[in-house]
């Protein structure tokens, strides 16, 4: 959007009782790109996905998503985020179209009344992640890896242009997480910035643009394929992992 940065972020730092969980966080993402995030567990990746999202107080610096505060950018639905655990309860009596509809409500006046143009974005969305055909289906009968396309389809009908997702394969099988990440490729090849958290190594080559080696703050980016190299893994993740590697 007007050649801002997708997500520029400056100084950022997030604390538990002083404790800091992000510490000085400098990072900038251009649009329409799939950015992978890599580190440890306790690394403090959620922590900075919560802060962006506004869930978590700012200890320091700033949010920009396409040039905007993030409070500005999330209030007209410019950014999407999938939890690694969905907040699907399985007796949710909806269907799967009504919980893509939940996209839209941003863009909806009070009474959340669809248009026609509305149920057309739906629809769209539901065919892009491959689940046209499961539109009236109840969300409680779906697998883990068809809820998180339907997620994943609930951000596009939102319009979203930054899709933050944490852990998205986790949980799923392997045709799950080919169909996932066909899904999120092509959103980043159709303008769509997308930055997932994951611990599928190899699962990054090939859908990643980039890969940002995450402890606290980015120590290191660069091409996905030289990223989780083990000699460049031990900067997040330490000597176990040219062991686990081998």
């Amino acid at each position: 959007m007007n050649g801002q940065p997708a997500l520029r972020v400056t100084g950022l730092g997030v604390a538990y009782d002083r404790v800091p969980a992000v510490d000085g966080a400098e990072l900038e993402l251009a649009a329409g790109r799939v950015y992978g995030l890599v580190g440890a567990n306790g690394s403090g990746k959620s922590s900075f996905f919560g802060a962006v999202m506004g869930r978590l107080p700012l200890a320091s610096g700033t949010v920009e998503i396409f040039g905007l505060t993030g409070r500005a950018a999330r209030a007209r639905s410019l950014v999407a985020f999938l939890p690694q655990a969905d907040d699907l309860a399985a007796d949710l009596p909806w269907s799967v179209e009504e919980v893509v509809a939940t996209g839209r409500y941003g863009r909806l006046g009070p009474t959340r009344r669809l248009r026609p143009a509305d149920r057309a974005a739906v629809a769209e969305a539901l065919r892009r992640v491959g689940l046209p055909e499961l539109a009236r289906r109840p969300i409680g009968e779906l697998s883990g890896g068809q809820r998180k396309r339907v997620l994943i389809a609930r951000a596009i009908a939102q319009e979203a242009r930054l899709i933050i997702l944490d852990e998205p394969f986790a949980g799923v099988d392997e045709a799950a997480t080919a169909a996932i990440s066909g899904v999120l490729r092509e959103l980043g090849d159709t303008g769509v910035t997308v930055l997932l958290a994951s611990h599928d190594l190899d699962g990054l080559v090939g859908l990643c643009d980039e890969v940002l080696l995450w402890a606290r703050r980015v120590v290191r980016r660069g091409d996905p394929a030289e990223m989780i190299r083990p000699e460049a893994l031990l900067d997040v993740f330490g000597l176990s992992v040219r062991e686990d590697r081998r």
